[in-house]
C-alpha cells in the first residue's frame, strides 16, 4: 500500500510529519512522536497521551463539538473512513495531547519530566486561549511573571532592570506569550513594564519546577484543569440530566446541582467492560455508554447526546483504566469493524450539543525537539529551524560507500555518538585519506539521526581553510559523518600538553585564524553557538580549524536565533544567551572572547571551580574574566576582550573589527620577536668578538632601574569605547608589564611604545659605550642624546633618593614607625625641587601646615599597614579619615596662602590642584573596590586604592615643599640655624611602600 503523511501539531506550535500506511495504529504514531522526547520510557509515557482530531473549517477556531478523540487501537484506515471523509482533508488537524493524568503531578515531574513539561505547556497554552479572558488583571500579571521566571530560568533578579533586556522581552519575545491580549490592551505600556519588573522580583528565587507548580496551583483556583465534564444522564430511558465528572482523583462521578458536591459512581480499576450503543439509529442521536463494574450485577448506563460525546467519554474512561491497572483496553469496539455503517449514521447527525471544554493549557518550551525523526517522521516545511529535511539537500557527491571507510582507533565517546580515527579510499586508483569518523550510536539513532544529518548539511556548505571539511556521509544505519582528520586533536588538550613551548606569537596566530573562520560564518549568516577551545582542532602546529557545528543555526531571515530546550555552555555564553536563549553574531563575539582567553591561558577553563548560577550572578554584577599574566596576554588584547564582553550586544565589536585588531597585535608581536632575536644574535656576536680580542673580562654593567608604568587595559581603546559604556564595563586593574611588556617608564615620565622595544635592553648599559657594542649605528643621534639625558637625570634622582632615605628624621612630637624603603612602583612625577634654605630652617613645632601634612601621611601609613585585614566598614572609615585629613590640610594651607607672594601662590595652587585630582582618583578607586568587594578582583582593586593613596602622600610632600619654597622666598616664619646638609625638606617620613605582591 502507498504510504501517506500526516501532520501532527504539538502544543508549542511545532509540527511533525509522520509517515504511515493504512495499518498504522494511532498508538504507533504516538510512540514515534514520543521517541523524540528522551528521558523517559516510551511505553510508560504513552499511557498519558492521546491524539485529538479537530475540524477547522476555513481556518476558524474549533469548538468543543468539532473535536474527536482517537482511540489508540484505531488504524489509519478506520480513522480515514470514519472521520476524514466527512470534510476536506485540509480542514482536519491532528493534535498530540496529554489526556490521562497521574494522581500525583509532583511524582510525575520526577519520574517522567518530559511528559510533565509537555502537560504544563499544554495547560498554559489553553489558559491563554480559553481561560485568560475571565481572569483578573492582577492574577494574569502574576501568572505571566511566573512564566517569565520559568521560561528564563537562568535570568538574574536584576536582569529586567536593564532597559535593553526589558525591550528585548517586549519587542523580540513578545508580552503576548506571557500575558492575555486583554491585559496588554487595557494597560499602558509604561505601567505594564514597571509592573512586570516588580512582580518578577517576587519570583526571582523560584526554581523552574517551583514556578510550574505555583502556576498550576494559582490557575487551579480559577479553572479545574485536571477534570473533564460531560453533559449526560444516568439510565437508558427517561432520566434526569446531570454532569458526569471524570478525573484522576475523583474517578467517575456525577453532579446534579452546582451547590452539591460530586457523587462517586465507580473507580477506574473496577471497570471490566465498556460498550457504546445507539439507542435508536433511525430517529435519535443519543448513544449509551455501558460500564460493567466488578462486584455489581447491573451495568452502569450513561446516556450521551450523540455518538461523538459517547466515544469521547468511553475513550477517557478506558484510557484511565489502562493507566491505572496497566492492562489492555476493555472497550468492546464492535462498531470499529464496520466503519462505513457508523460513518453513514454519523453523517445524519446535525444537532450536536456542546461539551464543556476542559481548560487544557503550553509554552514554547516543550520536551519535544522540533527536529524530525528520520526513522518514521519526515521534516516539516514550516519547522522553526529553517532547514527542513536535512537528508534531501545533501549533495549526492557526499554520499560515500561504507566499505571504503576503515575505522582504526577510538578517539572519543559521547552520549549519542563516538569519534574514530580512520582511513577513506575515494577510489581504487587514488590513495588513502586519513579521516575522522563521527558514528551515531545505534540505540540513539531514532532520536539523533536528524541532528547528525543536520550537522552534515551545515558542514557541507562551508569551504574555508580554518573550518573542518566534510568528506562524506554514510546514510545507512548506523549513520557516519566522515570529516578531515586533525592529527593533533582538540586545541585545549594541545595547549595543556605544549604550554611550555608555545610562544605568544603562535597563540595569537591561532586567534587570528579563528577570527577568519568566524568572519566566514558571519558572511554566510550562521551563528556557531558553541565557540570554545574544545571545539577547535589542531591540524598542524601552525594551523587550527573550527569544528563541531551541532549547535550552529542559520539566521538569514531573522537577526537572532532563539534556542529551545537543551543543555548549553553557560560559562562561555553571553548574558542575553543565558537570560533569553538569544543567539546572534554579537553573542558569538562574546564566546570568541572567552575562547581567546582560554588560548591565552594555555587551556585553563573559564570560571574554573565556579558554579553556573554563580557565573551568571558575576556577569550581571559586571565581573569579567581576569586578565591573564602579562607575559601571556598583551594589554591591547585584553582591552579588546573587555570590549567583546560588553553587556549590551550592540556595543560589542564586529568580527571584522576583532579580526583587524588581532592582526595588528599579531604583527606587533612578530616584529617584537624578530627584533629580540636580532638583538640577541648581535649580543652573542659582540661577546664572541670581545672574547677573541681580549682575555680580560668585560667591565661590570652599572645598575639600571626600570619602573614599569601601570597600564590599564581599558585605556588602550578608550577612544573607541563610549563614556557611558566605560561606566558599565568593569575597568580591569592596571596590568604590570613583565619581561615582554610593551611599555617601560623612566623617572622623568617618558614612555617607550612597542615600536621602541628594540632599545629596552640597550638602555641597561651606558649609552656612551654604545659604539663598542655595535649599537650606535642603529640609533638616530637625536634619540641618543635624549636617552643620554634621561639616563643622567635618572641617576641623579636615584642618588638623591638614596641620600634622603638616610637623612629623613621626623621632628614632630608624633613619632611614626620606622619607614620602609619605597619599592620600584613609586610615582614618577617631574616636579622641580624648591630652592634650598640658605642656612636656615623653619620652626616646625608651631607650623600648622606641617602638622596637617604629617597627619595625612600618618593616615595613609596606617591604611597601608592594615589594608589586607580590613573589613569593608573599616576600609571605608580609613578612607574617610584620609579624606578628612586632606581637607584639614587644605584649610590650613589657605590661611598661609594669603601671606605668600603672587608667584609663590601660583606654584602652591598648581600643586593643590594636583592634590584634588589625586583625591578624586582615590575616591574612584575606593568605589570600584567596594563594588567588586565580593569578587575575584577584590584584592586587585584594593591594591589600586593603596597605589592612589601612595600617590597622594607623595604629592602632599611636594605640596609642602612648594609652600616652604614660597615662605623662604618671602622670608616668612621663625628662622633657626639649619642643620648640616639640609638642602631639602627632611622633616617628613617617606610615603608608605606599596606591596608589589
Amino acid at each position: 500500500m502507498d504510504d501517506s503523511i500526516i501532520k501532527i501539531h504539538l502544543v508549542n506550535g511545532a509540527v511533525n510529519n509522520v509517515r504511515y500506511n493504512e495499518q498504522t495504529t494511532v498508538q504507533r504514531i504516538i510512540q514515534v512522536l514520543l521517541a523524540q522526547f528522551g528521558g523517559s520510557e516510551v511505553g510508560t509515557a504513552c499511557g498519558h497521551y492521546a491524539l485529538r482530531l479537530v475540524h477547522l473549517p476555513y481556518g476558524e477556531k474549533s469548538l468543543a463539538s468539532d473535536t474527536l478523540w482517537l482511540h489508540r487501537d484505531l488504524t489509519m484506515r478506520q480513522v480515514t473512513n470514519r472521520y476524514l471523509v466527512q470534510h476536506p482533508r485540509n480542514e482536519w488537524k491532528f493534535e498530540l495531547r496529554v489526556r490521562y493524568l497521574a494522581k500525583n503531578l509532583e511524582e510525575m515531574s520526577h519520574t517522567d519530566p518530559a511528559t510533565f513539561h509537555y502537560f504544563y505547556d499544554q495547560i498554559r497554552a489553553d489558559y491563554l486561549t480559553q481561560v485568560a479572558w475571565k481572569v483578573d488583571d492582577a492574577v494574569a500579571l502574576e501568572l505571566g511573571c511566573i512564566e517569565i521566571r520559568r521560561f528564563f530560568k537562568d535570568m538574574q533578579q536584576s536582569a529586567l532592570d536593564r532597559k535593553s533586556n526589558l525591550d528585548f522581552l517586549e519587542q523580540e519575545i513578545g508580552f503576548n506569550k506571557f500575558f492575555p491580549e486583554g491585559l496588554i490592551a487595557s494597560t499602558k505600556p509604561k505601567a505594564l513594564r514597571k509592573s512586570v519588573q516588580q512582580h518578577f522580583k517576587k519570583y526571582a528565587a523560584f526554581s523552574e519546577t517551583e514556578c510550574m507548580f505555583r502556576f498550576l496551583d494559582t490557575l487551579g483556583q480559577i479553572a479545574r484543569y485536571d477534570i473533564e465534564i460531560f453533559k449526560a444522564s444516568l439510565g437508558a430511558g427517561w432520566s434526569v440530566p446531570l454532569e458526569v465528572v471524570i478525573g484522576p482523583d475523583m474517578g467517575i462521578c456525577y453532579v446534579t446541582d452546582s451547590r452539591c458536591g460530586p457523587t462517586r459512581l465507580a473507580d477506574f480499576m473496577h471497570i471490566v467492560d465498556i460498550q457504546t450503543h445507539l439507542l435508536d439509529p433511525a430517529s435519535s442521536h443519543k448513544t449509551t455508554v455501558q460500564l460493567r463494574v466488578s462486584g455489581t450485577p447491573q451495568p452502569l448506563v450513561i446516556t450521551c447526546p450523540n455518538l461523538r460525546i459517547a466515544e469521547s467519554l468511553a475513550d477517557l474512561i478506558d484510557g484511565y483504566q489502562m493507566l491505572t491497572t496497566q492492562q489492555p483496553s476493555v472497550w468492546s469496539k464492535k462498531d470499529f469493524a464496520d466503519p462505513t455503517a457508523i460513518t453513514q449514521k454519523a453523517r445524519h447527525h446535525s444537532e450536536q450539543p456542546q461539551m464543556s471544554p476542559s481548560p487544557k493549557i503550553a509554552s514554547r518550551r516543550t520536551p519535544v525537539d522540533t527536529q524530525t525523526s528520520y526513522a518514521s517522521v519526515a521534516a516539516d516545511d514550516d519547522d522553526n529551524d529553517n532547514f527542513g529535511d536535512y537528508a534531501a539537500p545533501l549533495n549526492r557527491d557526499y554520499h560515500i560507500d561504507r566499505h571504503r571507510v576503515t575505522l582504526e582507533e577510538l578517539l572519543g565517546e559521547g552520549q549519542f555518538g563516538d569519534v574514530y580515527r580512520g582511513t577513506y579510499e575515494p577510489s581504487e586508483s587514488s590513495g588513502v585519506l586519513a579521516v575522522a569518523v563521527k558514528a551515531c550510536k545505534v540505540e540513539s539513532e531514532e532520536t539523533q539521526a536528524s541532528n547528525f544529518l543536520e550537522e552534515a548539511y551545515i558542514m557541507q556548505q562551508f569551504q574555508h581553510p580554518h573550518i573542518i571539511k566534510l568528506v562524506g556521509v554514510c546514510f545507512e544505519s548506523p549513520i557516519w559523518i566522515v570529516m578531515e582528520l586533525a592529527p593533533f586533536g582538540e586545541l585545549r588538550s594541545y595547549l595543556i600538553r605544549n604550554k611550555g613551548v608555545l610562544d605568544l606569537a603562535t597563540l595569537l596566530l591561532y586567534c587570528h585564524q579563528l577570527s577568519g573562520a568566524l568572519s566566514y560564518l558571519d558572511s554566510r549568516k550562521f551563528v556557531h553557538r558553541d565557540i570554545a577551545a574544545r571545539n577547535v582542532l589542531v591540524s598542524t602546529h601552525q594551523c587550527v580549524k573550527l569544528s563541531d557545528f551541532g549547535l550552529s543555526r542559520w539566521i538569514e531571515h531573522e537577526s537572532f536565533y532563539t534556542a529551545s530546550r537543551g543543555k548549553l555552555p553557560i560559562k562561555w555564553m553571553a548574558p542575553e544567551s543565558i537570560n533569553f536563549r538569544r543567539f546572534t553574531p554579537a553573542s558569538d563575539m562574546w564566546m570568541f572572547g572567552v575562547c581567546i582567553w582560554e588560548i591565552m591561558m594555555r587551556g585553563v577553563k573559564p570560571w574554573h571551580g565556579t558554579r553556573n548560577q554563580d557565573v551568571v550572578h558575576k556577569l550581571e554584577a559586571g565581573e569579567r574574566l581576569a586578565m591573564p599574566p602579562a607575559e601571556f596576554c598583551p594589554p591591547q588584547l585584553y582591552a579588546l576582550l573587555c570590549q567583546m564582553w560588553t553587556y549590551e550586544p550592540n556595543q560589542r565589536p564586529t568580527i571584522g573589527e576583532v579580526k583587524e585588531v588581532l592582526h595588528e597585535v599579531l604583527v606587533e608581536e612578530r616584529n617584537h620577536a624578530t627584533d629580540t632575536l636580532q638583538r640577541e644574535n648581535r649580543r652573542v656576536k659582540v661577546a664572541v668578538q670581545q672574547r677573541g680580542n681580549s682575555a680580560s673580562p668585560a667591565p661590570p654593567k652599572p645598575m639600571r632601574h626600570l619602573y614599569p608604568a601601570p597600564v590599564t587595559s581599558s585605556t588602550v581603546f578608550s577612544s573607541e569605547i563610549p563614556s557611558q559604556e566605560r561606566e558599565k564595563t568593569p575597568t580591569p586593574p592596571p596590568a604590570k608589564c613583565g619581561p615582554s611588556g610593551r611599555h617601560v617608564s623612566f623617572s622623568n615620565g617618558v614612555d617607550l611604545s612597542v615600536k621602541n622595544q628594540l632599545f629596552q635592553n640597550q638602555l641597561k648599559y651606558p649609552l656612551s659605550d654604545t659604539k663598542q657594542h655595535g649599537v650606535s649605528s642603529d640609533l638616530p643621534k637625536d634619540l641618543l642624546a635624549a636617552l643620554e639625558k634621561q639616563r643622567i637625570q635618572s641617576e641623579e634622582d636615584e642618588k638623591w633618593l638614596a641620600t634622603e632615605a638616610q637623612n629623613l628624621l621626623p621632628t614632630s612630637p608624633t613619632e611614626l614607625s620606622t619607614p620602609v624603603a619605597m619599592t620600584e612602583e613609586k610615582r614618577n612625577i617631574d616636579v622641580e625641587p624648591p630652592p634650598p634654605a640658605d642656612a636656615a630652617a623653619i620652626d616646625r613645632e608651631s607650623d600648622p601646615v606641617y602638622a596637617a601634612v604629617l597627619r595625612v601621611v600618618q593616615a595613609i601609613t596606617e591604611l597601608s599597614k592594615r589594608l589586607p585585614e580590613l573589613s569593608n566598614d573599616e576600609f571605608v572609615e580609613m578612607i574617610k579619615n584620609v579624606t578628612s585629613q586632606l581637607k584639614a590640610l587644605l584649610v590650613e594651607s589657605s590661611s598661609v596662602l594669603s601671606e605668600l607672594s603672587p608667584a609663590g601662590q601660583s606654584k602652591v595652587q598648581m600643586v593643590e590642584k594636583l592634590l584634588g585630582s589625586d583625591m578624586q582618583k582615590l575616591a574612584d578607586a575606593m568605589r570600584k573596590a567596594l563594588e567588586y568587594r565580593e569578587t575575584t578582583l577584590d584584592q586587585e582593586y584594593r591594591r589600586q586604592v593603596l597605589i592612589c593613596a601612595h600617590v597622594l602622600a607623595v604629592d602632599c610632600k611636594h605640596f609642602f615643599e612648594a609652600i616652604d619654597a614660597a615662605r623662604i622666598s618671602c622670608a616668612l616664619g621663625a628662622q633657626e640655624p639649619s642643620p648640616p646638609n639640609s638642602s631639602r625638606a627632611d622633616w617628613l617620613p617617606p610615603p608608605p611602600p606599596i606591596d608589589s605582591s
